[in-house]
């Protein structure tokens, strides 16, 4: 099979294997994934056809190299989504678990999936109001808290 590909695509297609293979593998510390990183490295060594000039070839290993321009480009990227998710992740757990300490497991399993997001949101959304206007300015950790 032969894929045809424009310039634009192609740099596209760079930049999306970069923030695939750094969320596949930034946080392994150990054996990274390296299928993300070999078709990278494939689709890095075909920039000669299509005028790529940020990346440049380590002669002493082999592999191709994002210049840190680009670099920041990506991990401005990912910056902006982790905020995002950071808010998102937060609210979720904490609405997550307020409701089943309300409701109990058995009860919210015998709910309608309508009705489990709807009470679910009933106990997320107060903390995404608060983490709207407020931050973490009114996040306290008790070590007193019982379950």
């Amino acid at each position: 099979m032969k894929i045809e590909i424009s310039k634009t695509h192609y740099k596209t297609l760079v930049k999306a294997l970069f923030l695939a293979n750094w969320v596949v593998n930034s946080c392994k510390e150990e054996r990274p994934d390296d299928e993300f990183e070999r078709l990278e490295q494939y689709i890095l060594s075909q920039g000669k056809f299509f005028d790529l000039k940020n990346v440049d070839l380590d002669e002493k290993d082999g592999k191709y190299y994002h210049d840190r321009e680009f670099e920041q480009k990506m991990l401005e990227l990912i910056d902006e989504f982790m905020d995002v998710s950071f808010w998102d992740e937060l609210t979720e757990r904490l609405g997550e678990r307020d409701f089943v300490r309300a409701l109990g497991e058995k009860a919210i399993r015998t709910m309608s999936p309508i009705d489990r997001v709807t009470r679910f949101y009933e106990f997320a959304e107060p903390y995404e109001a608060e983490f709207a206007e407020h931050g973490i300015d009114n996040l306290v950790l008790r070590s007193d808290a019982k379950e």
